[in-house]
């Protein structure tokens, strides 16, 4: 029983010590901010104690300026089935995705994708033609600018 009341009683230990330094910089984060009339960096900015990877997304929507979470690449083939998936980094552009989407398109399948589709995030003239030269038949990548 004591044993079992030891390894509780690390395991609170463990939960303790990882959230202690996050709530020390939230407090830290409010006080700049409040108090001290800071703007704290974005990079600086700790958004949510539970999802540490949490970070702000600006975005070209209206009423939605930002948005909190993570940018993900997802690549589905036909009949909606995902053959990769990826979680960005928060400098990572989606745009610089494409060629190695690509790759691994062909190097899954043996061939490059009959038809390859993307949002505005993916669209580069650059792109196009990269997908082009591995053999898409059909591109579409929007551009930026008013839909």
């Amino acid at each position: 029983m004591r044993n079992h009341a030891d390894a509780g009683a690390g395991r609170l230990l463990e939960r303790f010590e990882h959230f202690m330094p996050l709530v020390e910089q939230g407090i830290t984060q409010a006080a700049r901010r409040l108090l001290q009339g800071e703007q704290v960096p974005a990079t600086e900015k700790l958004l949510s104690l539970f999802e540490e990877h949490t970070q702000i997304i600006t975005r070209q929507k209206m009423g939605k300026p930002r948005e909190f979470g993570r940018k993900v690449l997802i690549e589905e083939v036909d009949g909606g089935i995902i053959s990769r998936y990826e979680i960005l980094s928060e400098s990572a552009s989606e745009r610089s995705n494409l060629p190695e989407s690509l790759g691994a398109h062909q190097q899954r399948f043996g061939r490059a994708p009959f038809l390859l589709a993307g949002d505005r995030g993916l669209y580069s003239a650059e792109n196009e033609k990269t997908a082009r030269q591995a053999g898409v038949k059909h591109v579409v990548l929007p551009t930026n600018g008013k839909p």
